[in-house]
């Protein structure tokens, strides 16, 4: 895999690559995460476009309309949804039209290349820092290749299978001067499900609440700790936040307009967790299995790589917790990742990783 020269690396990290989707304008850089809500709206993994033209040189207007045209006809016959986009290079005489691109894996981007060679590409996949792929040659035989943009920064991850969503280090809590938890590390990458065990008062709660930011760590001289995060993870607690006094539709409703970053709309989502006919009905009313299904749908309608579930499966029967399996299966399968606490057993019957306090 070719590292880019200084040059052209510093030239790729100040390019940013801009687009509007459903009256929202969003702007993207390569190595840093997608834009919060973008992917929501586009309903997955996307990728700007750019005619890279043939040895880099600047081509004259006329020709660049033409190649973006001959570009779209290509996305239009293979049935590639799209938006207008805009390449913006540190020097202003470089910008140019793009692309963006919904392209649920790297082949869709290859079927591209055979038909339109001289393309430069930037993915976009939750959880994933925005990477650099680039084709070159004839569309007969084009063929995808990475750059890297490496090596990266401190602190920044790598573009890799199993990107670190978050990583924890010497995590310590005390309150009122006793110990509750740590120190303890832990490292949570894409793909995975974590279960926190322990008994009650072993600082599940305390643990979770540290990764979601809702507490700040102790201060340990000789080892700080230290929390980083690739993007806002989503936390459901034993509080589930809901306004009792409204409808599970208007509960679900704020909580997509406040998140920024839409994913089902809530009637779908409400139907998703089998709510369907329920939607009016104040949460006051719901039974505590129900509302627990009302806060599982908030995961849907704002949509996170990172679910901190403390003890998620309580107040679920049989079919609730085959529901939670299912949800916590799409996140893993969307390259999102799950902690999950419990004092006892759990249905879950995927692999995971433990961690017992």
């Amino acid at each position: 895999m070719p590292v880019l020269d200084p040059e052209l690396l510093a030239a790729f990290r100040a390019t940013r690559y801009e687009a509007a989707v459903a009256g929202l304008r969003f702007a993207a850089r390569i190595g840093e995460p997608p834009p919060a809500g973008l992917l929501a709206l586009t309903g997955g993994p996307v990728a700007f476009l750019t005619a890279a033209n043939p040895g880099g040189r600047r081509l004259p207007e006329p020709a660049n309309r033409r190649r973006m045209a001959e570009l779209e006809a290509a996305l239009k016959h293979l049935g590639l949804a799209h938006w207008p986009a805009w390449h913006r290079a540190e020097d202003p005489a470089w910008d140019e039209p793009a692309f963006l691109v919904r392209c649920e894996d790297l082949e869709a981007l290859d079927r591209l290349a055979r038909r339109f060679a001289q393309l430069a590409t930037v993915r976009l996949a939750p959880g994933m820092p925005a990477r650099l792929r680039c084709y070159a040659g004839t569309p007969a035989a084009a063929e995808g290749e990475d750059l890297e943009l490496a090596p990266p920064a401190a602190g920044e991850a790598a573009a890799s299978d199993g990107l670190r969503l978050l990583a924890a280090e010497q995590l310590t809590f005390r309150r009122n001067g006793e110990h509750i938890l740590g120190p303890l590390s832990l490292t949570v990458h894409a793909g995975e499900l974590w279960l926190v065990e322990g008994a009650n008062g072993s600082g599940k709660t305390t643990l979770l609440r540290l990764l979601a930011g809702l507490l700040e760590p102790g201060a340990e001289e000789d080892a700080p700790a230290r929390i980083e995060r690739a993007a806002p993870p989503a936390f459901l607690g034993h509080q589930l936040g809901l306004r009792a006094e409204l409808s599970a539709l208007a509960n679900l409703r704020f909580a997509r307009a406040l998140a920024g970053a839409p994913g089902l709309a809530p009637s779908a989502a409400l139907a998703a967790v089998g709510l369907s006919g329920w939607e009016e009905r104040p949460v006051a009313e719901l039974s505590a299995g129900q509302r627990k299904r009302v806060a599982l749908a908030r995961l849907l309608v704002a949509p996170a790589p990172l679910w901190l579930l403390d003890e998620p499966y309580a107040n679920l029967d049989g079919a609730g917790a085959e529901l939670l399996n299912r949800l916590l299966e799409q996140q893993l399968a969307r390259d999102g990742a799950a902690v999950i606490t419990a004092h006892g057993p759990v249905p879950w019957r995927g692999p995971c990783r433990r961690l017992a306090l």
